[in-house]
């Protein structure tokens, strides 16, 4: 039902949105000779990102420093309903706005009501930090604040909504684009990090009782994420790659595996069980989203397809093994040491891509499913016992 209702939020944000974004323009620039813009006091703000956990770890940084740009200011997020959560354990927000993401038609009708729930926190500054969204764009002037500030992505026309327009740039990561978003608005995010994720110590807790409560021996706990979220299922690997790396990595390294995602995604956990020799741990369906961060945390490695989860692991610091085939690294991949982005750039990659509003009709992704599972296992293998992987390497390449 997600993916049904973000497909169809696409289409609409096309095919109604660019009507819409064009007619109000012509408006906007009609009232702007009418009743010149002037400074404002900023005295309320609303920030904006609707879907993408991954996304919110790359701007929670960026929360903090509107706060203290503007210490005396209300700072209110916009996001979906199930991404409220993320948000709920940072103090720097007066309030969080959910958008309803149970269904298209429920959706919608929310949508519609969006602009006069923001009219009503007569907002002195807009941050709006989606890539190809036209909807926040609209949203963002029918608020009625002065000032917005978004992305200029090509071939969107979103921009011509905006004060100040960020140029979307393909050499530039994620993480230092939103963070050109909210310089743009004068804030200075010297000394912040890259990206963040919270941490609560109730999760902790709860995450601790699971643990304990499982008999996986001494050696290091490895996740698995096989899942990819609501957006384009070609962008995972293979099931049966996971499974052989977990064989490997209990065979090999010792280790203990647990298997996270959405209940959505069980049925990958009962390939899983099928193909796999090994005994794996579900958490899938079972973890809260703080509950997820806290066993990430918790973890020696995490192998992952190209979804939340990485940037949760790089804002944490962990070992983990990126997986990448129609998105590039070069944009989304993690940015900690620790890390080890695969992809194998081929000529057709990425083909998710903020410009086609990460919408893909590829029926055969070779990008991802190409990608050696013998390759991620050693590496995995490197990862956790340094120096055994290149000593297995070496005697194969013995005459």
């Amino acid at each position: 039902m997600q993916e049904r209702s973000l497909n169809f939020l696409k289409l609409l944000d096309r095919y109604a949105g660019i009507p819409a974004l064009y007619l109000l323009a012509g408006l906007r620039a009609l009232f702007s000779i009418l009743f010149p813009p002037r400074n404002v006091e900023v005295r309320t703000i609303v920030m904006v990102k609707l879907w993408g956990v991954g996304n919110l770890a790359m701007i929670f940084p960026m929360i903090r420093a509107v706060r203290q740009a503007f210490p005396g200011a209300r700072i209110h997020f916009l996001t979906i309903d199930r991404n409220a959560e993320f948000l709920e354990t940072l103090t720097d927000l007066d309030s969080i706005i959910t958008l309803k993401s149970g269904g298209a038609l429920t959706s919608l009708f929310d949508l519609i009501r969006l602009p006069f729930r923001l009219v009503r926190l007569r907002p002195d500054l807009y941050l709006d930090f989606e890539q190809f969204l036209r909807v926040t764009a609209i949203i963002g002037l029918l608020s009625g604040a002065p000032q917005r500030v978004g992305l200029k992505t090509p071939g969107q026309a979103r921009a011509r909504l905006y004060n100040i327009k960020v140029p979307y740039r393909l050499d530039r990561h994620m993480t230092r684009t939103f963070g050109d978003v909210v310089r743009s608005a004068g804030v200075d995010t010297t000394g912040f990090r890259t990206l963040e994720v919270p941490r609560d110590s109730d999760a902790a807790a709860r995450v601790d009782k699971i643990l304990r409560g499982w008999d996986r021996g001494e050696g290091p706990l490895v996740a698995i994420h096989p899942g990819s979220g609501d957006n384009f299922p070609a962008r995972r690997w293979p099931i049966e790659n996971f499974a052989h790396v977990a064989d490997r990595l209990v065979q090999e390294a010792g280790a203990g595996i647990v298997l996270t995602g959405t209940e959505p995604e069980l049925e990958l956990a009962d390939r899983f069980v099928q193909i796999s020799r090994t005994p794996a741990h579900c958490l899938m369906g079972r973890l809260g989203l703080l509950e997820l961060i806290e066993l990430l945390a918790r973890v020696d490695l995490l192998i992952t397809n190209d979804t939340a989860p990485v940037h949760i692991g790089s804002a944490l610091g962990i070992k983990l093994i990126a997986l990448y085939g129609p998105n590039t690294p070069d944009l989304y991949g993690p940015v900690n040491e620790e890390a080890r982005p695969f992809y194998l750039r081929f000529p057709c990659s990425p083909c998710i891509t903020n410009l086609n509003a990460k919408t893909s009709s590829c029926q055969l992704p070779s990008c991802i499913l190409s990608i050696d599972p013998e390759r991620v296992a050693d590496t995995a293998i490197e990862m956790l016992l340094p120096g055994k992987a290149t000593a297995l390497l070496s005697r194969k390449a013995e005459p």
